[in-house]
């Protein structure tokens, strides 16, 4: 069953741009926790995610709409591979 013509679709971006070695372990760190960057069109869908990873250790930081903030973290991004720790 197909979804219907009137459904709009969303896309949310978050951990696709970071390196498996880095989100396996343990999201905590003694210096503070692993930042994952966010970007989507649907706050709906962001704040469930948003919520997840910050259940999860992580320290989600929102880049806005996916077309800008998925920009900066896509492959060859500004924020593509990059790893941050959120201290405090």
């Amino acid at each position: 069953m197909g979804r219907p013509a009137t459904a709009r679709r969303h896309a949310d971006q978050g951990l696709t741009t970071m390196f498996a070695t880095c989100t396996a372990p343990d999201p905590r760190h003694r210096d503070g926790n692993q930042v994952v960057f966010l970007a989507g069109d649907d706050e709906s869908t962001k704040t469930p995610f948003t919520r997840l990873l910050t259940e999860s250790g992580f320290a989600p930081v929102g880049l806005g709409a996916l077309r800008e903030g998925g920009a900066l973290m896509q492959l060859g991004g500004p924020l593509s591979g990059k790893h941050f720790l959120l201290q405090g």
